[in-house]
């Protein structure tokens, strides 16, 4: 689907005559059907035209596909759909099931099996583009592969829902229902990324928890020439959208993943450029009071870092909060909550600020008058209140104070 994001028309006069002119940018190019990773994995011809020829028919809906002439085994049939269904999640009406009729061991004619024909097809594919359309609203050409994958990841995991459902394990359900599984959540991720003209593979195996080990699905994706592994349905939290499993490399992914065998070669992921704690430049390698809390004073409160080795984090967190909090800013009444994700941490530090002499959680020209109120003596601040009015930490509260608020204010 070629999404045109704005057309620019001119309309001219000359010489009687109407000349238009049509100039389209910011045109979202969608992925080629060449540049499917599995399907480029068929290096011999006969397996090629099998693959687009079953392609094409599932793409119509049709009852049969005849591949008799290209002398197809069965376990090359076994193969190639296998990579067409890694390839294909926007055929969302295709039920992963086939049979097929043989002579020997080769194959004459393929069944695909669909969960919906006909004018209920045709009403759920105009459903799907309707839910593409949406979600792809401000993904614009001019935005990096890196930004466009993020957005999509980012608005999948608000939008969708962990749920079994009728269509759970197909893209639709994520897309159009709103609710999906493991494999629901990398389809649909998939298929998005196709439409931004990202290369995206479905990958499945086990993912390792403290439930167990389970059947799972998760995604290898192309940016910018590099190849990632990618956990939407991880990430996805609930309360919160984690990027512990966003664009990271086969040695973080197995950890906790086992793949699953395929009839092509997944890369190993080595780059880290993508990642997103390297984008954010949030990564703890070391404990270090002032990194952190300059981490948290950025984030108004609330970091999320990347600790490849926590060993030990909990303790050093535990014995040097104070001296973390007052380096983000806060003064008094000091508490901290955090949660985790394979090794991403996400850290909150609340209490009073440094600065919000009034104790409202905010920093504004009201806590300047309140200083100013305090300097002649119009009203009398509480220890707290004097702890977050204290900039300069000269132990007084004077008008210098209140200037050095209002400069934070205006800066």
């Amino acid at each position: 689907m070629k999404r045109i994001i704005s057309i620019v028309i001119t309309v001219a006069l000359v010489f009687g005559l109407f000349v238009v002119a049509t100039s389209a940018e910011n045109v979202l190019i969608p992925l080629p059907a060449t540049q499917y990773f599995a399907g480029m994995s068929l290096n011999d011809s006969r397996l090629r035209d099998a693959y687009y020829r079953i392609v094409h028919c599932i793409e119509q809906a049709d009852e049969k596909v005849s591949i008799q002439d290209l002398l197809i085994t069965k376990s090359d049939l076994k193969m190639i759909m296998t990579c067409y269904k890694n390839d294909y999640p926007q055929h969302f009406w295709y039920d992963s099931s086939y049979r097929y009729s043989y002579v020997d061991d080769f194959v004459y004619d393929v069944y695909p099996s669909y969960l919906i024909t006909g004018q209920e097809l045709v009403q759920a594919r105009h459903d799907w583009e309707e839910a593409v359309d949406n979600i792809l609203q401000g993904i614009t050409p001019d935005m990096s592969e890196y930004e466009r994958e993020k957005m999509i990841h980012d608005r999948l995991a608000l939008q969708v829902v962990y749920q079994e459902s009728e269509n759970a394990h197909n893209a639709y359900g994520a897309l159009v229902e709103g609710v999906a599984v493991c494999e629901g959540y990398a389809k649909a991720f998939q298929s998005l990324l196709y439409e931004v003209g990202i290369q995206c593979l479905f990958v499945t195996g086990q993912g390792i928890s403290s439930s167990g080990i389970e059947p799972h699905g998760w995604n290898l994706v192309k940016i910018d020439g590099q190849y990632y592994y990618v956990d939407l349905t991880w990430d996805d939290q609930n309360s919160r959208i984690f990027y512990a499993y966003f664009n990271v490399t086969t040695q973080q992914l197995q950890k906790d993943h086992i793949f699953d065998a395929t009839p092509y070669e997944l890369p190993r992921c080595t780059a880290v450029d993508a990642n997103y704690f390297v984008q954010t430049n949030c990564i703890l390698t070391t404990f270090r009071v002032e990194q952190l809390g300059a981490l948290l004073k950025s984030g108004n409160g609330t970091t999320s870092i990347l600790i490849p080795d926590s060993t030990g984090f909990i303790e050093w967190l535990s014995q040097n909060m104070f001296a973390i909090a007052q380096a983000a800013g806060f003064v008094d009444n000091i508490g901290y909550r955090y949660s985790r994700l394979g090794d991403e941490w996400v850290l909150s530090v609340f209490g009073t600020l440094l600065g919000d002499a009034n104790v409202d959680g905010q920093i504004t020209l009201l806590d300047v008058m309140y200083i100013a109120l305090a300097c002649v003596e119009k009203i009398t601040l509480s220890y707290t209140q004097q702890q977050s009015s204290d900039m300069n930490n000269d132990g007084y509260v004077t008008l210098a104070d209140a200037l050095l608020i209002a400069h934070i204010i205006i800066s």
